[in-house]
C-alpha cells in the first residue's frame, strides 16, 4: 500500500515561443485524474503533489490556475485543490478550490478554478521547478475527471552577448 507522495510521470514539459523582446507565453498540461491512479498504482490521497508543468531555469511564472474540464466522479467527496510552486508556495495560484462536481464555484462540475493571490510572480532561479496541482484534502479521492492546468511564463535569463550570437548565427 503506498502513502500520500508526489507524482512525477505527467509533468508537461514547459514550452512557448519567444523572441528577443520576451514575451509571456502560455502553456498547459491536461491531468487526468484516472491516470494518476493508475500511475501512483493505489488511490489518491490528501496532500498528493502531481507534478502539472516543468518551468524552465530562469522563468518567472506570471499567473497560473487551473480549469476542471470533466467533472469528477458523482462518488467523489471532499476534495479540495491547490495550485502553486511546493516549497515556494504552494497555494499561490489556487487555495483549497472544491473540485467536486456537486462544487458551489463550479458550473455542472466544470469551471476555472479562482486565483487565490496571483499578484507576485515567482522567479524560477537556476535551477528548473515544476507547478504543482495538490489534491489538498479528500474524503472520497476521484478516480475520473481531468483538470487544464495552465501557466504564463516569461523567460528571464540574461539576453546575452548580442555580436556573439550573430557569429554563432553566420557560422550556422
Amino acid at each position: 500500500l503506498m502513502t500520500a507522495g508526489t507524482i512525477t510521470t505527467l509533468t508537461s514539459a514547459g514550452s512557448g515561443l519567444s523572441n528577443p523582446r520576451r514575451s509571456p507565453y502560455m502553456v498547459e498540461n491536461i491531468i487526468n485524474f484516472a491516470d494518476m491512479v493508475t500511475a501512483k498504482g493505489s488511490a489518491l490521497e490528501a496532500n498528493e503533489i502531481i507534478h502539472a508543468i516543468s518551468v524552465p531555469a530562469n522563468t518567472m511564472i506570471l499567473t497560473a490556475g487551473f480549469e476542471v474540464t470533466v467533472s469528477v466522479q458523482s462518488a467523489a467527496d471532499g476534495n479540495t485543490a491547490n495550485l502553486g510552486v511546493t516549497g515556494v508556495d504552494v497555494t499561490r495560484y489556487v487555495a483549497a478550490f472544491d473540485i467536486d462536481d456537486n462544487s458551489s464555484a463550479l458550473s455542472s462540475g466544470v469551471g476555472y478554478a479562482v486565483s487565490a493571490d496571483a499578484s507576485a510572480p515567482i522567479i524560477i532561479g537556476a535551477t528548473a521547478d515544476t507547478i504543482d496541482f495538490e489534491l489538498q484534502a479528500t474524503t472520497t479521492a476521484p478516480t475520473a475527471g481531468q483538470i487544464r492546468v495552465f501557466a504564463i511564463l516569461m523567460d528571464i535569463d540574461a539576453i546575452g552577448n548580442a555580436a556573439a550570437e550573430v557569429d554563432r548565427d553566420q557560422l550556422a
